[in-house]
């Protein structure tokens, strides 16, 4: 369905692929904002892959966050990607050098990853429109731009 990339330094990156709705026949509303997603992390000689899910909110909140991070750059601020359920948390800060920290936690049944890795605003920027655009598809996202 659409795939989020956010990449790095010396080729770390994070990658959710997005599947589509979990609960497409559903008449609960709550029901119907879950998504499926295969997270695929690599981070130095790390890597981790697994399948998790993510309510549509995870992600309009994340790109309003990361709008406001971008509008006050290098003052220490962050945004987060904090999840329902926990299957992944992402940290983004940008220094007064430009230099883009992403920090981040992949949690499955199985075990946990912790990670760090540096981005560039330009990096950055691309994927926030990634991000807009995954939550333009639909009105289900709840995504609310500025202008309206």
């Amino acid at each position: 369905m659409f795939v989020l990339k956010l990449s790095g330094e010396s080729g770390s990156y994070v990658i959710l692929d997005i599947k589509g709705f979990e609960n497409v026949k559903t008449d609960d509303e709550d029901d119907a904002k879950w998504l499926r997603a295969h997270v695929n992390i690599k981070v130095s000689d790390f890597t981790a892959n697994f399948n998790a899910t993510f309510v549509t909110s995870d992600f309009s909140c994340f790109l309003e966050e990361l709008k406001k991070v971008l509008n006050k750059a290098g003052n220490g601020s962050k945004a987060v990607f904090s999840t329902y359920e926990e299957w992944l948390q992402l940290s983004v800060q940008i220094h007064k050098t430009g230099v883009v920290k992403i920090d981040g936690v992949a949690k499955t049944h199985a075990g946990k990853l912790s990670f760090l890795f540096n981005s560039d605003l330009c990096t950055l920027n691309n994927f926030c429109v990634q991000l807009q655009s995954l939550c333009g598809l639909s009105p289900d996202f709840e995504y609310k731009s500025e202008s309206t």
